[in-house]
């Protein structure tokens, strides 16, 4: 039996409809949004916990270098929204040539700082590493500051993150 011309048009389509494309396209970006949401989540974290550790270790080498009497003198770490510095001498100067910058990544700076006496400086003692400028500074995400660790600062110039 011949068919109708109906029929043959009806079988020369093939492919796919606009709406079933659409409906493929949004479960895909759905797929994905599930799977790049908590990758950014987890990746931000590590981020903060490597933040907080690197500036444990600037001010762990500041008081190291000061207890050592290198180049008999002492140190200390100057911190500022997006850096930290490891500087020589009892006060920060941004122009001297001994510092050692370290700088944030762009999702990531510090506050608060509260330090005693004020400021954001701490300078250790040259002979007992101790530091009048005790206290705590934070290291927060810019987009969500409830995800935060604090360095503190003790008098005795001992420094942990929490």
């Amino acid at each position: 039996m011949p068919k109708s011309k109906f029929q043959k048009v009806k079988e020369k389509k093939r492919g796919f409809s606009l709406l079933e494309i659409i409906v493929v396209l949004a479960i895909i970006g759905l797929m994905a949004a599930a799977i790049i949401f908590p990758l950014s989540s987890l990746r931000n974290g590590r981020l903060l916990e490597a933040a907080a550790d690197q500036i444990v270790s600037m001010l762990s080498d500041a008081r190291f270098k000061t207890l050592n009497s290198e180049n008999a003198s002492q140190y200390g770490v100057h911190f500022e929204a997006n850096k930290t510095v490891l500087f020589k001498g009892a006060s920060y100067s941004s122009a001297d040539s001994y510092n050692e910058t370290s700088i944030l990544h762009p999702v990531l700076e510090i506050s608060p700082v509260s330090l005693n006496g004020g400021g954001a400086d701490v300078v250790f003692q040259r002979l007992t590493g101790k530091t009048g400028n005790y206290g705590s500074v934070g290291v927060r995400l810019k987009d969500d500051v409830s995800k935060i660790k604090t360095i503190t600062i003790k008098p005795t110039g001992v420094t942990d993150a929490r």
